[in-house]
Order: C-alpha cells, then sequence, then structure tokens
C-alpha cells in the first residue's frame, strides 16, 4: 500500500537531511559515466521532447502556475545559495568570460566601424550585431 502522502514527503525530507555524505560519495565514485549515459540516451531525450513540444506539456504546466509558486521557492531557498552558485562556478566563469572576450571585442569592432549616418545604415548596424552574435553562439568553446 502507498504511504499517505504527508508521510511519503516527511519519510523523504527526514531521509534527505542525513544523505549528504552518501550522496557526494556517489558524486565522486559513480557507477557508470553519467556523461557517456546521457549522451547514450540521446534519442529518448529528443523523442520526450518532441512529444512534450506536440503534447504542449510545458505550456500546460506553466498555465497552472502562479506568481507566488514561482517567487516563495525562490526567495526561500535561491537567495541564500545564488551567491555561493556563482562563486562555486568562477572558473567555468571564468573559461567563458576569457574565450567569449576577444569574440566580442571582435563584433563590437565591426559594427562600430560601420557608418551610422542614416536610418537603412543603423539598421545594418544592428543586423549586423545580431548576426555575428548567433554566429558566435558556443564558438567560444
Amino acid at each position: 500500500m502507498v504511504k499517505a502522502a504527508e508521510r511519503w514527503a516527511k519519510k523523504q525530507i527526514e531521509r534527505a537531511r542525513v544523505a549528504g555524505p552518501e550522496y557526494e560519495e556517489g558524486v565522486k565514485a559513480p557507477e557508470r559515466d553519467p556523461i557517456k549515459a546521457a549522451i547514450a540516451a540521446n534519442e529518448k531525450r529528443v523523442a520526450n521532447l518532441q512529444r512534450s513540444i506536440t503534447d504542449r506539456t510545458w505550456e500546460k504546466t506553466m498555465g497552472k502556475l502562479t506568481m507566488a509558486d514561482w517567487q516563495e521557492p525562490t526567495l526561500a531557498k535561491g537567495v541564500a545559495r545564488f551567491p555561493a552558485g556563482v562563486e562555486a562556478a568562477e572558473k567555468k566563469i571564468t573559461n567563458f568570460v576569457t574565450k567569449f572576450r576577444p569574440l566580442l571585442d571582435g563584433i563590437q569592432s565591426r559594427v562600430r566601424a560601420m557608418p551610422q549616418a542614416t536610418d537603412a545604415q543603423r539598421e545594418a548596424r544592428v543586423l549586423e550585431n545580431l548576426r555575428s552574435l548567433k554566429k558566435a553562439k558556443g564558438a567560444w568553446r
């Protein structure tokens, strides 16, 4: 028989409170490579995503939420974790900025060198900037 919802939730929370060391151990020594497993399951991911798009699952789910559904847990959990999360990603952020900055500098130089006296010229600058940024997406990797 399935536990009552309140008991089930309480048990899950109680177990999670003491599971930190076991969680850490699992991260340090996974049973299989999670990256390779994710790549191997890509067809399943794509099929599920396509079904979700067709069924409009995301829209239906989002339509049931309120601002409070988002704000309350974000304020309760997210605000305190935000600085530590950014600090923990320092290496990743520095890597991105170091590699992306030269691409961005090149785009800015090209756009700034373009004439801007007329509306058409300004539109051309905007389009050059937009197209260049789209092309640069992921190129820094």
